[in-house]
């Protein structure tokens, strides 16, 4: 903190003054839940998730209160989502009914027709609860297959909700037919930008799918990635080269000559898959799932694939090499922002500046959009940027961590740890929460009697004129106690800082005025 070292060069005389600064305070809280999180409010304050068959939570990081519900039987269908600034969740029922749950109450949000099956969702709540996004599975007409419904709620009055279906475009991005179904699994705060899934109609190919509202209320669509992943031109003339199974394959099922007849099938099918993915596939690929976008709209987070094909005359099948790195699509400039630096790497979630979050499974990892060619473990980028580790805080035989998801302003992470036992056998499974407040605080320095020096200084200080046999204390600028030793009859003592990172810190005695301290 610049602020803090200019100050520091007149501390050998001390002067009462205040020093004012924006100060972060990080929080590890244990939640006492092993079910992974799925829901974040864009506060940092609540997160939610789900046990399928079993129970439901939401967890409250200010008040630090566990709220469970559980499903009412084996084939319940209650789930939590997501969570609004005040603690509003959206789900659905223990009947599948989408719904929002608040103080115990649920209330449902109206549908289409009844919802059908458990295909039904509702994925995201916007900070305020007034608009919220998911889709409705109903089969109106018995005699008809059921369909999907995309859909967003917004609210009218109090616990009242207006639903629009999102359009579907008439035909799948292959031109083959009505897609099977839309997914629309993120929204933008201001409600005005979504992003979902489409898949064609034979399920074989998924695809991202954007929504924007323009200026009169009504949505345009379009697929941002489809030409990243495909020349549409070329299809429907390589398409009609396909090999005809019902013309190839004429003989008895079960004789040999209609096993012959299969291999031979399966043979030309594998030469003319190659030709279609080296010549109608540009090899590149923007990982359709998850689907994840910044709360503020401005970015799509995923991973760019890069696939190789091969296949050998007469082989039955075609190979596929894949590697993959990070990528940020900003969707209002429609440009990519790529990590190659960063291969193996695929995100879970993306804050408002673009910084992203990822796992192995083993570690978790953010990557700083401010440093393209570096990969952090969370714990590492935590310590380095606000002095905390937060391993400190979770069992000493701590070996995985996985699922994480982070908000917009990137001040609150959710995510799992795992503790093995000596023969790697797993013993606890529970979620935490590390929170960052930041808050301008201000440090009254009056004047005293305590001299340290040297300050600055890069390891042991020295202490005269304390409080005679009190203990000595080294906090962080936001009060956290982190070294301490004792003042002798004299009032005298000495603490080693060398433990500590580079920075400003308060040093004094217990219970009396303290003052700022440069670690270089």
């Amino acid at each position: 903190m610049r602020p803090a070292k200019l100050l520091s060069l007149s501390l050998l005389t001390v002067f009462t003054l205040c020093l004012q600064a924006q100060s972060s305070k990080v929080e590890v809280l244990r939640v006492g839940i092993p079910w992974s999180p799925q829901g974040i409010s864009p506060n940092g304050r609540f997160i939610s998730g789900t046990r399928q068959y079993e129970e439901a939570y939401f967890y409250d990081t200010e008040t630090k209160k566990l709220h469970t519900q559980a499903c009412q039987s084996g084939t319940s269908q209650l789930v939590f989502f997501d969570v609004s600034d005040d603690g509003t969740v959206v789900g659905k029922t223990d009947d599948g009914h989408p719904a929002t749950y608040k103080n115990g109450n649920w209330t449902l949000l109206p549908t289409p027709s009844a919802p059908f099956g458990d295909a039904s969702a509702v994925y995201i709540i916007n900070s305020d609860g007034s608009r919220i996004l998911g889709q409705v599975a109903i089969k109106p007409d018995g005699g008809k297959p059921y369909e999907v419904v995309p859909s967003l709620w917004e609210r009218v009055g109090e616990n009242e909700w207006k639903h629009t279906a999102l359009p579907v475009p008439p035909k799948d991005f292959l031109n083959e037919g009505a897609p099977q179904f839309v997914s629309p699994r993120q929204m933008s705060e201001d409600g005005k930008t979504i992003v979902g899934l489409i898949i064609n109609q034979t399920g074989k190919y998924m695809m991202q799918i954007l929504y924007e509202r323009q200026e009169d209320g009504s949505w345009e669509y379009s697929l941002p990635f489809l030409s990243v992943f495909c020349d549409m031109s070329k299809y429907q003339e390589l398409k009609a080269l396909e090999p005809d199974f019902k013309k190839m394959v004429t003989a008895k099922p079960g004789s040999q000559e209609y096993f012959q007849q299969i291999e031979s099938y399966n043979k030309a099918f594998a030469k003319w898959d190659y030709m279609m993915k080296t010549n109608w596939l540009t090899g590149n690929e923007v990982l359709t799932l998850p689907i994840l976008m910044s709360e503020n709209g401005k970015y799509i987070a995923s991973a760019w694939m890069k696939n190789t094909y091969s296949y050998e005359e007469g082989s039955m099948e075609v190979q596929k090499k894949q590697e993959y790195h990070p990528t940020l699509y900003n969707i209002k400039d429609k440009t990519f922002t790529h990590f190659p630096a960063l291969k193996g790497y695929a995100p879970l979630g993306v804050t408002n500046k673009g910084n992203m979050i990822c796992t192995d499974n083993i570690h978790i990892y953010i990557i700083d959009v401010s440093q393209p060619d570096k990969v952090y473990k969370m714990p590492d980028w935590i310590k380095e940027k606000y002095n905390v580790d937060i391993m400190a805080f979770l069992p000493e035989n701590t070996k995985y961590m996985k699922s994480p998801i982070i908000n917009g302003e990137g001040n609150l992470i959710a995510c799992k740890y795992i503790t093995a036992h000596p023969d790697n056998s797993l013993d606890l499974q529970d979620i935490f929460c590390v929170r960052i407040t930041n808050d301008v605080a201000v440090e009254k320095v009056e004047q005293n009697s305590l001299k340290v020096h040297p300050n600055p200084t890069k390891g042991i200080v020295k202490i005269e004129g304390a409080t005679p046999s009190k203990e000595l204390r080294v906090m962080s600028m936001q009060g956290e106690l982190l070294l301490s030793s004792q003042t002798d009859l004299l009032g005298n003592g000495t603490i080693d800082l060398t433990p500590l990172a580079s920075g400003a810190y308060l040093i004094g005695v217990k219970g009396e005025k303290s003052t700022v301290l440069i670690k270089e």
